[in-house]
This record gives C-alpha cells, sequence and structure tokens, in this order.
C-alpha cells in the first residue's frame, strides 16, 4: 500500500475516533414522558386541552400526551388512582367521591370554570311567570346517570326548588348525553337535561325551546377540571407542573383565538356538523363557560359541595384541600405572567 494510502486511512480512523468521542460528550436526549388522559366523552366542552395539544404545548413540556374516552365516566377515578391513567378531566364531584372512598385525587387547573348544563322543556312547555319548579312538577326529566354532573346538578336544583325524585318529578336516567335528545324525540320525558350541540340539535327537530334554565347562572363551579393523584403530585411534580403549564396555555390560546376554534373543530371532530360545531362554541364562548387561567377558587367548590351533599350524591362535606391543589397553577401563573 503506498504511503498516501496509508495517511489517509489514519486521518479517517483519526476523524472517526473524535466524533465517537464527541457524540459521547453531548447530553443524552431523554424521551418524552408519556401521559394518558382519560375523559368521559371527547366533545367541544374540553376543547382548551385539545387546543395544547394540537399547538405543541405538552411536547414544550416533555410529555407525550394521549387522551382515551372512557364514556359515562364510572371507571375514570378508579384508572387513575391504579396508575393505568396519569389524569382525567372531570368535574371536582368525582375528587370528592373519591376521598370518601379513601383515595386521593386532586384537581390541578381548571378547564370549565361554570356549570356547562341547561334544562330544556318539551316544545310549547313554558315556565308561567318564571315558575320552573311548578313546570317541573309532575314531569318526567331525562338526565345522564346518577353520579354523574348533570345528574348531581339537577338533583341539587331540585332539592332548591322542593321538588323530590321519585315523588314531584320522575327521573329518567340514561346512559349518555346524546341519549337525553332521543329520550325526549320519542316522547318518554318532557324535561331534559343537556347542553350542546344537542341543544341546538333539539330546536332544530321541534322537540325542544331555548333552555328555560342554565346553571351557568349559578356563578363559578368547575364543571371540568384535569386531575391527578395525590401520589402523583408527590412522587412527579415536575411531570404534573408542565400537564398544568401546557393547558393554561391552551386555555389562553382559545380564548385569544375565538376566531380559528371552529376550524380548529372540525379538524378535533371531523364527524360532526359544522353547524353543530358552531352552536357549541357559540354558547360556550357566549356563556363564559372556558376558565381563563386555570385557576379554581375556593368559592367554586363550595357550590360543588353543596351540589354533591344536597343532591344527595354525599353524605359528608368534603374540603378545598381535599380536592383541589392550585400549587401549580399559582406556579406557571407567575412565569406567564398572565394573572
Amino acid at each position: 500500500m503506498r504511503p498516501s494510502t496509508w495517511s489517509n486511512l489514519s486521518r479517517l480512523l483519526l476523524c472517526s475516533v473524535l466524533l465517537m468521542a464527541g457524540e459521547a460528550m453531548l447530553p443524552v436526549r431523554s424521551q418524552a414522558e408519556e401521559l394518558v388522559l382519560v375523559e368521559p366523552v371527547h366533545y367541544v366542552g374540553f376543547l382548551p386541552y385539545y387546543v395544547a395539544f394540537k399547538q405543541g404545548f405538552y411536547r414544550d413540556e416533555g410529555i407525550d400526551f394521549k387522551t382515551v374516552t372512557m364514556d359515562g365516566g364510572s371507571q375514570l377515578v378508579p384508572t387513575v388512582a391504579s396508575g393505568r391513567a396519569f389524569a382525567l378531566a372531570a368535574s371536582v364531584d368525582r375528587n370528592a367521591q373519591a376521598k370518601v372512598a379513601g383515595k386521593v385525587i386532586k384537581a390541578v387547573v381548571n378547564i370549565d370554570a361554570r356549570a356547562n348544563i341547561y334544562i330544556m322543556a318539551r316544545k310549547g312547555l313554558v315556565p308561567a311567570n318564571g315558575d320552573i319548579a311548578g313546570l317541573l312538577k309532575g314531569k318526567r326529566i331525562a338526565v345522564t346517570a346518577f353520579g354523574g354532573t348533570p345528574n348531581n346538578m339537577l338533583r341539587y336544583l331540585l332539592n332548591k326548588w322542593n321538588l323530590q325524585p321519585g315523588k314531584d318529578v320522575t327521573l329518567v336516567e340514561v346512559s349518555s348525553t346524546p341519549l337525553v335528545l332521543a329520550t325526549m324525540a320519542a316522547h318518554q320525558a318532557d324535561v331534559g337535561v343537556s347542553a350542546e350541540p344537542f341543544i341546538t340539535q333539539g330546536v332544530a327537530q321541534g322537540v325542544w325551546d331555548e333552555p328555560i334554565y342554565a346553571a351557568k347562572d349559578l356563578g363559578p363551579y368547575t364543571d371540568t377540571a384535569i386531575s391527578v393523584s395525590g401520589d402523583s403530585i408527590s412522587r412527579n411534580p415536575k411531570l404534573v407542573r408542565g400537564l398544568v403549564k401546557a393547558v393554561i396555555r391552551g386555555l389562553i390560546y382559545t380564548d385569544s383565538h375565538r376566531s380559528e376554534m371552529l376550524a380548529f373543530s372540525k379538524m378535533e371532530f371531523p364527524t360532526a356538523s359544522e353547524a353543530d360545531l358552531k352552536a357549541s362554541l357559540d354558547r360556550t364562548f357566549a356563556d363564559q363557560i372556558f376558565s381563563s387561567d386555570g385557576f379554581i377558587p375556593p368559592e367554586a367548590w363550595n357550590l360543588g359541595d353543596a351540589v354533591v351533599r344536597l343532591g344527595g350524591v354525599l353524605k359528608e362535606p368534603v374540603s378545598y384541600d381535599d380536592v383541589v391543589d392550585m400549587q401549580f397553577v399559582e406556579s406557571v401563573q407567575k412565569e406567564l405572567g398572565h394573572r
């Protein structure tokens, strides 16, 4: 072999050694941590945390985000408590029920800061002089299953209106929100408890008129929050904070880019009609359902506690600190300068 060949080979070997040494000195990039969030339904009311995914806010925090829809919601808390999922999207009512059962699940960031729950009466039924209790007495009311937020809220309102289920009204409990409208359309109920897009669908089908009552008028109430287990808060606070930061950025983006949300929703819910999506967005923004900053104020749980207790779901009070942890929201708000 000629000297020049040896020289070229030596240089090549030297470059290879230096390259490998340089790679060994580079920091190892850790893989994004997979985060599974379970939800009771996939719908527009949860839009901000879908927006956070599409905008890459979870990836910015080193999170590989995945949602799993569990119809009905009865398995949400057990799935998170067992560690099979990291977080759940639901009302704080679920956390209170978990607490009484000996499990620690806490809301770490708000999504829907007012009750996204509406009562509609069969077309032509109108409360005389605004007397909703008088209209409801003796009627059949279609609502989702016991233990879920719409059912809890209905029972709370009936208590306030001095109406007793099984005596003054008949509850027709169904397994999912779409079945409320179907039950009304089949004349198996006189009143329904639901939300968009089913409100607009029912109006268009001539089943009911506009809502006779909107629970958002009750004031601050955590209809939907992202919650995690107490173990996750203590053992993996960095991941919890990253989740909270991504969701808050999603809330801010959703509010500040409202004109984009219809197009976004059409991508997220490709089988839904544009009319249904527009109705959902219009009512959600008009009624200020989405949280603006992710914070859950104590008065929101004051109402939540009253809902689960007066509604007969829980027999004992549960404190705000037992079901809510706002340390990450407060930290992120300072960082973002949003509050």
